[in-house]
């Protein structure tokens, strides 16, 4: 646990601030291996440690067992728990995917953190989050829900009413499902291959979670009408982050993660042209 400016270790140390160069931190919003590392109580030293999957303490406020004293995690001193001073030497393990520990950090703290680092370390997030946590397919709901959200207003705001449910909601409606169903057939299908080939010692949820959290490039969506149009070239980016994703999540090549999740891309780019073409009919249609 260094801090993010100068890198100096903040282990045991109570106050909220790096000795070094005084930057503020927080435990929370570091991430370490189950029972690791001991919380310890402010007043009275108590040793506590975390189960959640980022290692942090579930709740994360409660009352000292041994002095009576409130406590929040974010404000007791942080110690190495002896013996795991190698594993925590490691920086993929002081790493976490936020996701797994939002209630924590709480539930938009962590999505944005996640849309962050499913874009710009798509194989580290993977690998470390843990192969029971899930949280995928809600986390793409989330990122579904923000952007439908604004297409909404927008067409109301642009076309009133009546125009935006019988023109351009049709069509935001048909890419939106196929953003969701799309991924999970993909995800499927991408699992079978690698089931048939001997290279997924983890679950489906796995190989769901890889196609989930790196879904991103979609948040360009949020930009009003407009954003719709960027989704044909956000799904190609998508992919190339998935297929590093995969990468984390099964441990396969990056040569296979691309070629299996290239080649399960075409299903749901047909379904994504039969969509539209039905999105398209029902606009004439209703005009």
């Amino acid at each position: 646990m260094n801090c993010g400016s100068c890198n100096y270790p903040l282990w045991g140390i109570q106050s909220r601030l790096c000795p070094e160069c005084g930057a503020s931190f927080r435990p929370s919003s570091y991430g370490f291996p189950k029972s690791s590392v001991r919380f310890c109580c402010t007043h009275c030293d108590q040793d506590y440690y975390g189960t959640s999957p980022g290692g942090h303490l579930r709740p994360s406020a409660f009352t000292c067992v041994r002095c009576g004293s409130p406590q929040r995690m974010d404000e007791m001193t942080v110690r190495q728990r002896p013996g795991f001073e190698n594993v925590l030497a490691n920086p993929i393990a002081q790493l976490s995917n936020p996701w797994t520990t939002r209630r924590d950090l709480g539930r938009l703290n962590a999505w944005s953190k996640t849309l962050l680092l499913g874009q710009a370390t798509p194989v580290r997030l993977l690998m470390v989050t843990p192969p029971s946590a899930g949280g995928g397919v809600k986390f793409l709901c989330c990122l579904l829900a923000l952007i439908a959200s604004v297409q909404a207003l927008s067409c109301f705001a642009t076309l009133g009413v009546d125009d935006a449910l019988f023109t351009m909601l049709p069509w935001d409606a048909a890419l939106l499902l196929f953003a969701l169903l799309g991924p999970l057939l993909a995800a499927l299908l991408t699992h079978g291959v690698l089931r048939a080939i001997g290279r997924a010692p983890h679950g489906l949820g796995r190989t769901v979670d890889s196609v989930m959290y790196t879904s991103g490039p979609l948040v360009h969506a949020c930009v009003p009408v407009l954003g719709m149009l960027w989704l044909p070239l956000g799904l190609l980016w998508w992919s190339a982050l998935a297929s590093a994703g995969l990468c984390g999540a099964q441990r396969v090549s990056l040569g296979t993660a691309r070629l299996i999740t290239g080649f399960m891309l075409l299903p749901p780019a047909l379904a994504l042209l039969a969509l539209i073409y039905t999105a398209v009919n029902l606009t004439i249609q209703y005009r």
